[in-house]
């Protein structure tokens, strides 16, 4: 029996100690209440994007040549139909004199096949009259005919060779422009990857020598960003942004959405669990550029979702939110958002309707009225409050 009072005796001492030690961090702690206000907010979505040239061009080759002169430097303004960069034309120049020969040399053969069909046209014509007198026979007729059809069936082959002559004469011509190489932009030289006396490739891949210079326009500066799938539907054409970077960090650039590509790229994953993440590629057309820009630079970006003139606005800090399961089999759930307001001395669950939040506010569409009162801290002490209790110590900010 002593054994078992004592036992009871120290249940009941632990049972008050944990009583009071539970009211204590409860009422101990001063709590920061505001008031409901009125005022303006806007929603954005925030992410990072990355600088590009919408107007850009990269010169390559249409030829297999050395480069003999390289005339701009990078970060030269340049004109449209500039020359830029002249390469070896020597052989080029080579094969344009010998097709210039074979040309001279069909307009011979033409010449040559012409006067040998005059020639048979006279032989036939006096073979015929003969034949019509009875003095040859037809046979000879026939021959002469024969050889008149063969005439001119070797002047018809030969100027269908000279066409061909000429054709390549001609191609060979525009090959020998090719060798110097123009701008088609107007721009500034952003990048020349090759030097005097490399090879230039004729090559569409990254083979060295493929490349020969980049043009872009500085003024069509734009941004591209890469937006996760299950944020897409937040995205519109239109949609004005606002971009800072820290090339230019105490100046936001605005703009405005102009392309939402129509497909997804699988690159990117996640630094958590490597997973690959699907994204869209989204395009910002800015208004105005900056000397510092360079096609690359990481940037900031908010795009704006909506806004209020005027509305009713709460911490975000306030906020608290209910997930409920809606489906157990799916595991959908719906979440429940309320604040704790102060009634009578007392701690309410207020449920709430909400709109637009930026990065410190919270708009409030119903349940609360301007001027009540809600606790909005600290963090740890609104996860301890109940429905319906007292009100502890305030403070009131």
């Amino acid at each position: 029996m002593k054994k078992l009072a004592i036992v009871l005796v120290l249940f009941l001492i632990v049972s008050i100690t944990t009583f009071f030690v539970k009211n204590k961090s409860i009422t101990g702690v001063k709590h920061q209440t505001n008031k409901v206000e009125q005022g303006a907010i806007s929603s954005s979505f925030y992410t990072a994007g990355t600088l590009a040239y919408r107007n850009q061009a990269r010169l390559s080759a249409e030829l297999v040549a050395k480069v003999t002169h390289i005339y701009v430097q990078e970060g030269q303004a340049v004109e449209q139909g500039q020359e830029l960069i002249k390469l070896d034309d020597s052989t080029v120049k080579a094969e344009i004199s010998q097709m210039e020969a074979q040309v001279a040399r069909g307009d011979i053969e033409i010449r040559r096949a012409k006067n040998d069909v005059e020639q048979r046209q006279t032989e036939w014509q006096r073979q015929n009259e003969l034949t019509a007198r009875g003095m040859v026979s037809k046979q000879a007729l026939d021959i002469a005919l024969n050889a008149l059809d063969n005439a001119r069936f070797q002047l018809e082959s030969n100027e269908k060779n000279a066409l061909q002559n000429v054709a390549a004469l001609l191609q060979k011509q525009k090959l020998l422009e090719k060798t110097i190489i123009r701008s088609p932009i107007q721009g500034v030289v952003i990048a020349i990857p090759i030097k005097v006396g490399e090879t230039a490739v004729a090559s569409a891949v990254s083979l060295a020598g493929s490349s020969l210079m980049t043009i872009a326009d500085p003024s069509s500066m734009v941004v591209e960003a890469q937006i996760a799938e299950f944020d897409i539907a937040r995205i519109k054409l239109g949609q004005l942004a606002a971009m800072t970077t820290r090339a230019v960090p105490n100046e936001t650039f605005k703009g405005k959405v102009t392309r939402i590509a129509r497909s997804v790229n699988n690159d990117s994953k996640t630094a958590s669990d490597n997973k690959t993440v699907r994204t869209v590629a989204v395009q910002i057309e800015l208004a105005n550029s900056h000397p510092q820009f360079v096609s690359g630079m990481s940037c900031d970006l908010s795009l704006i979702e909506g806004a209020q003139a005027k509305t009713l606005l709460i911490p975000l800090t306030a906020l608290r939110v209910d997930e409920i399961n809606t489906d157990s089999f799916s595991g959908a759930k719906r979440r429940d958002y309320y604040v704790w307001q102060v009634k009578n001395g007392r701690v309410v669950k207020q449920m709430l309707e909400i709109g637009y939040a930026d990065e410190h506010r919270q708009e409030v569409r119903k349940g609360l009225a301007l001027g009540d009162e809600i606790i909005s801290g600290p963090a740890a002490l609104l996860e301890k409050l109940r429905d319906g209790q007292a009100l502890p110590e305030v403070d009131v900010r």
